[in-house]
């Protein structure tokens, strides 16, 4: 492999966990949301949206300390693909992990509150 990884392997380990992990978490968060098992669905969510907000910082750091950097150096070329290509595969997930996380904290609450008032 040419240019900007440096490193390859560790990059397509993360590949690999990308097709072999969050690929099959996001389809069971697909399935858990067309089946209404809201448990599952933020829950492997969460989980799906960590891991592709990893794989994407990993991706943003091997290129950036990589000796010989893929992208091309113009301003353009890095802010239009670089960052701008990339930066939804990182603003989306971080959106979706903050949703579930608010909706699970929601239901702990309801929970919570359920639990009182049934042990009184």
């Amino acid at each position: 492999m040419q240019g900007g990884t440096g490193n390859f392997a560790p990059v397509l380990a993360q590949e690999a966990s990308t097709v072999f992990v969050v690929g099959p978490l996001c389809w069971l968060t697909i399935y858990a949301m067309w089946t209404r098992r809201s448990a599952v669905r933020e829950l492997s969510q969460l989980a799906a949206s960590v891991m592709h907000m990893q794989s994407v910082l990993l991706y943003f750091g091997a290129e950036l300390l990589a000796r010989e950097p893929s992208c091309r150096p113009e301003p353009q070329y890095f802010y239009m693909y670089f960052v701008g290509a990339n930066l939804p595969w990182l603003v989306v997930p971080l959106v979706l992990a903050t949703s579930s996380v608010t909706r699970m904290r929601a239901q702990m609450a309801i929970a919570r509150a359920a639990e009182k008032t049934h042990t009184l």
